[in-house]
């Protein structure tokens, strides 16, 4: 096992003393860097920085950060809440880490799209369908998630079906939201 326990810390944010939401931190006795690899190659959407080490990803639509004695879960609603959801990551982490025998881990670090790499896998028309001016407008928004890949029409398409599966594989490795049917 290699979390055995942790202590815990409930944080009001910064921002608004008043909110009714906490962000909780768990303090580990145990360093759980090791794990982190194998967690980048199972969940879908991690955003790993092997330098820093740490490892951000989504549960239950909450921002999650892993670091080495440290994992750290924001809008919590109270202590017992704060506790299910770094229990569930605990789990997550003790058994990729029985499991990681049999998982290829993947130590590379994470990386958004570019602009560019979103643009040539869109159709270049520049129909103007989703709302921007050109293809590349569209893609530096897609890029910085302000926008969604279905604005793109002519994407969706049985034209450009290989731009499209592509696209779609590239955004979902990287967290973005896709539609499910193509995911």
């Amino acid at each position: 096992m290699l979390i055995r326990d942790y202590s815990l810390r409930l944080l009001k944010p910064k921002c608004n003393v008043f909110s009714e939401r906490t962000h909780a931190k768990a303090l580990l006795r145990d360093d759980v860097t090791e794990v982190m690899p194998y967690l980048n190659a199972i969940v879908t959407g991690a955003r790993y920085s092997p330098g820093a080490p740490a490892l951000l990803m989504e549960y239950q639509g909450r921002g999650i950060a892993i670091w080495p004695r440290e994992i750290a879960v924001d809008e919590c609603e109270g202590e017992a809440d704060a506790r299910e959801v770094i229990d569930a990551v605990c789990r997550l982490l003790n058994d990729t880490w029985e499991r990681r025998a049999s998982i290829e881990p993947n130590p590379e670090g994470y990386r958004e799209l570019t602009a560019m790499e979103v643009y040539r896998l869109l159709p270049g028309t520049n129909c103007r369908q989703c709302g921007e001016a050109a293809c590349l407008a569209f893609a530096v928004k897609l890029a910085s998630r302000q926008a969604s890949v279905e604005a793109c029409g002519p994407l969706f398409g049985g034209e450009y079906e290989e731009k499209r599966t592509a696209l779609l594989a590239e955004l979902a490795a990287r967290g973005y939201a896709v539609p499910e049917a193509s995911a």
